[in-house]
């Protein structure tokens, strides 16, 4: 595949309920908050320190890809059109029913041309500053799928173990947990940045789709990648060597990002 000169555009997952976080009854904001709008220690909103670190990138071409009004994706898309316009080039795509993050990936797809996507969280302290080099040996070795990881993932990681590689390629995924860990390869930890070929990604959802019983949310990280790994598709891995804290929980948000003060942008439930 040759290299695109043009950045990729970046889908930007936002669409999660952060039940997690919601779910937290000795915390008020968290409770009333959106998780993306949960303002970190930096004096940003989670999503504004993802978006933040995307432009300083060069990565300013953005999909944010929203769900349900429980998700706060109204107050997500007026926050993030306020806040960063003139800071990244913004498309805002809603899903209208629960599609999981590899179905909400596939129906974006059908709005974008782009031989290559960058699909990230935004509710992960990623180090932005890589993806360019890590798009770039993506578009070289033309894998369908690069799966961001990360060998030293550090206290508080979840999902530990559960990808293993050898040689830059995945051996086995399994983030459910369903199956004892492979014993080959090195163990390597996901941090949720995936780079995609978008021809073939449409081609292996449209296959794995034919599997499934009925039509329902999918996964892209527990059900789509590992299928893809299961016949047969090479996935390439992109090791980042350093932690990228998942947020999504009140404990890994108390230890790597919280803010110690409450919210200066006034969200409130009823907003969500």
């Amino acid at each position: 595949m040759s290299v695109q000169s043009e950045p990729p555009p970046v889908l930007v997952l936002a669409g999660g309920l952060g039940s997690r976080l919601r779910a937290a009854k000795d915390d008020p904001e968290l409770a009333a908050t959106p998780k993306l709008m949960v303002r970190l220690a930096s004096g940003q909103p989670m999503l504004s320190q993802a978006l933040t670190g995307l432009a300083r990138s060069g990565l300013r071409r953005i999909c944010l890809l929203t769900g349900a009004p429980a998700s706060g994706g109204e107050l997500i898309r007026r926050y993030t059109q306020q806040a960063h316009t003139g800071e990244v080039s913004l498309r805002i795509l809603r899903e209208r029913q629960p599609l999981g993050t590899a179905g909400a990936v596939y129906a974006a797809l059908a709005h974008l041309r782009d031989e290559v996507v960058v699909v990230t969280p935004a509710d992960t302290l990623f180090p932005f500053e890589q993806l360019p080099s890590i798009v770039r040996r993506h578009q070289e070795a033309g894998h369908p799928l690069t799966w961001v990881v990360t060998s030293r993932p550090g206290p508080g990681a979840q999902n530990i173990g559960r990808l293993r590689a050898s040689s830059g390629l995945l051996i086995h995924a399994d983030e459910s947990g369903t199956t004892p860990a492979c014993p080959h390869g090195e163990a390597v930890t996901s941090v949720g940045v995936m780079v995609i070929n978008t021809a073939e990604y449409r081609r292996a959802f449209a296959a794995y789709a034919q599997t499934l019983p009925q039509p329902g949310p999918v996964d892209l990280y527990r059900d789509v990648a590992p299928w893809l790994l299961a016949t047969g598709h090479a996935i390439a891995v992109a090791d980042i060597a350093c932690p990228a804290p998942d947020l999504g929980t009140p404990e890994r948000l108390r230890a790597f990002g919280r803010a110690p003060r409450p919210s200066a942008f006034g969200v409130r439930a009823a907003d969500a």
